[in-house]
């Protein structure tokens, strides 16, 4: 998605409109209206505004457009990766268990 997208995405998702949120960090309307149609981008110091002024947003999804748009949603996956490797952890020690203990009493049969 190009940026002028997500610029636009983000102002859906707020609930704004193109002149409040150029306000919103110091731009007119018609400035955001050039991003978002991809007439022009933003400066650094403007993205980093908008990452100040509404920093519920995700810095890798409005920059590089990558990952969850919101940081909430990155943190769920965040932790539901984190979950993952827990419980795949778990399964191997128990498999491990489990593989030690059919091996005890193969040997007790033996025995």
């Amino acid at each position: 998605m190009e940026f002028g997208k997500r610029i636009k995405q983000m102002i859906m998702h707020l609930g704004m409109s193109q002149n409040e949120f150029g306000r919103e960090i110091g731009v007119s309307g018609t400035v955001i209206s050039h991003w978002v149609n991809e007439r022009n981008e933003p400066t650094v110091s403007k993205v980093i505004e908008m990452l100040n002024t509404f920093p519920d947003f995700s810095t890798n999804w409005l920059v590089r457009g990558i990952g969850p748009m919101l940081e909430a949603d990155l943190k769920k996956e965040q932790n539901k990766d984190v979950y993952n490797d827990s419980m795949n952890e778990r399964l191997k020690l128990v498999e491990e268990k489990i593989e030690q203990l059919l091996k005890e009493r193969a040997s007790k049969k033996d025995n």
